[in-house]
């Protein structure tokens, strides 16, 4: 099978891991795969994909609306379904999913749209809502990646199906791209030091939070220490507080904290947290979007996390929590790993997809 990913931005974000994850096992599992994106990010949410998937870029797609270079954008998609043949074409993100349904002719192509995170359309993105309703009968199946967006979509007239991300195991190998190196040896030089170490991956923009677990940082006065990688230092953080800057395929350094941290105003479901399950550590993460379905998995003897109000009170009162005391941190952490085992495997996301992708090509042929 052919399957043509298209996504707006190429930078490191959410949708961009959950592309990555699954095109990386469809390809193992004999598929041509190919993924298209537009320039916004250099192409760096695509460095750790294998030489088999095609990097197409997709020069005039922006996240902006932008009416001239829509029109390119409109073009280009056109011709590289056109030249590339996909059996599949799989959307991701409202511009490019809004562009791509306009482009091609879904008699032709079967097209899945996955949401990620359906506030971040409801709520930050208003403008596109009424286009994306007009264009749902262009599309052979849309996917939501939580109980909570399926609820909400339904609600709105959508009719989604429930696939939920997931993710690889922890590789635990240390990486030799010199800015997860350096990371890494901050985090096992405050390890020495016997300092719980918080890890927040997060951009510095919205929806993410992260001057709520800066602000904790300062109310914590020492407890712990807290490395953000995302964004960049002031002059005025607290001596425990480290801000790296954004760092490609940061999820590998998971395993080397002792918990992760999660501010945002609305989410799908994450992949940091889901990359938190699997390493086994514990979170604490914004109460928002599909992160509190997490926490309530009835077979857990405990909680794989906190889901707090976003107030630096809030979070800092969880931290506190987590930094005192290890042995919460380890039955957390195990309670992570017992669920993501269960539920949230990058294998159990893909062998969902490709019964999705049978079903709607052999609905095209009928």
């Amino acid at each position: 099978m052919r399957v043509l990913h298209i996504v707006t931005r190429s930078d490191s974000g959410g949708a961009q891991c959950m592309i990555s994850t699954l095109a990386a096992l469809q390809s193992q599992s004999g598929h041509i795969v190919a993924v298209a994106s537009g320039l916004e990010g250099a192409g760096i949410a695509w460095h750790s994909l294998p030489a088999s998937i095609e990097k197409i870029p997709v020069r005039h797609l922006k996240r902006n609306i932008a009416p001239w270079d829509d029109l390119l954008a409109l073009s280009e998609i056109r011709h590289i379904c056109m030249g590339w043949k996909p059996d599949i074409v799989h959307i991701h993100t409202s511009k490019a999913a809004a562009l791509t349904r306009i482009a091609i002719n879904p008699n032709r192509y079967p097209i899945i749209y996955t949401m990620h995170g359906y506030d971040q359309l409801k709520v930050a993105n208003k403008k596109l809502l009424f286009i994306d309703k007009m264009l749902s009968p262009r599309t052979s199946a849309i996917v939501a990646v939580s109980h909570y967006d399926l609820r909400r979509m339904q609600t709105d007239g959508y009719h989604p199906k429930l696939i939920a991300n997931g993710v690889k195991a922890p590789s635990g190998q240390k990486s030799d791209a010199s800015e997860l190196t350096l990371a890494l040896q901050l985090l096992e030089d405050l390890r020495k030091k016997e300092s719980p170490t918080g890890l927040m991956i997060a951009r510095p923009s919205s929806p993410k939070r992260p001057e709520l677990v800066r602000e904790s940082a300062r109310q914590l006065k020492g407890l712990c220490s807290i490395v953000w990688i995302g964004g960049n230092a002031r002059a005025d953080d607290p001596p425990t507080f480290y801000a790296l800057g954004p760092i490609s395929d940061a999820g590998r350094l998971i395993p080397f904290c002792d918990f992760v941290l999660l501010p945002s105003d609305h989410e799908g479901l994450p992949m940091t947290l889901l990359e938190c399950l699997a390493a086994g550590k514990p979170f604490i993460a914004s109460n928002v979007g599909g992160i509190p379905e997490l926490l309530k998995y009835a077979d857990l003897p405990i909680a794989p996390g906190f889901a707090v109000e976003n107030s630096a009170e809030d979070f800092a009162s969880a931290i506190h929590s987590l930094a005192d005391d290890i042995e919460l941190r380890k039955a957390m952490g195990a309670s992570g790993k017992k669920l993501w085992e269960k539920c949230y495997t990058a294998e159990i996301m893909a062998a969902e997809y490709e019964s999705l992708y049978k079903h709607c090509k052999q609905i095209k042929k009928e």
